[in-house]
């Protein structure tokens, strides 16, 4: 897996498993850190293609024992599940933006969508009863290809954590 920093970001390109190696990682989170002086590091995983769970592990370690401050940004779908499972979210992170799956029963397309916390998708404590829909091209709506209820369970576990980085 590679990574680079783009603006205040620091995305992140490849696949990410067993033979990544979490070294030149830990070097450019930790510098980039440093040089935000106590700002949040944004992550962007979204160029990630895959990851399995020897990588998965291997990075919830990686930012959690770096402590880093970090928003995550554009959090690929695989990323989001993983989210549902393991407690990759201890610290001072929180997520921004999640991309999410969508498809549109008019006409059976697919679209991954941007979805911004807070925004597009509400804090809450429960989302059984939350429905999504986007606009799609020409007028037609997107439904969401998953289950609100499981896809955003992690927003509701950390609820009050991300409603304090959202007020400020």
């Amino acid at each position: 897996m590679d990574a680079r920093l783009n603006g205040l970001s620091v995305v992140f390109e490849g696949v990410l498993d067993e033979h990544t190696q979490f070294a030149p990682l830990r070097t450019l989170l930790s510098e980039t850190a440093q040089a935000l002086k106590g700002a949040r590091v944004r992550l962007d995983l979204s160029q990630v293609k895959r990851a399995n769970s020897v990588g998965i592990l291997g990075w919830f370690k990686l930012v959690q024992g770096l402590g880093l401050s970090a928003t995550y940004v554009n959090v690929p779908v695989w990323l989001a599940e993983q989210f549902n499972f393991a407690d990759g979210l201890r610290g001072d992170t929180f997520v921004e933006s999640l991309l999410a799956p969508f498809y549109c029963p008019e006409d059976d397309t697919h679209a991954i969508v941007t979805l911004v916390v807070g925004t597009q998708v509400p804090l809450l404590d429960d989302y059984s009863d939350f429905e999504i829909r986007i606009p799609g091209e020409g007028g037609k709506v997107l439904e969401p290809d998953f289950e609100p209820e499981e896809y955003f369970a992690f927003l509701a576990n950390y609820h009050d954590k991300f409603a304090k980085v959202l007020a400020g």
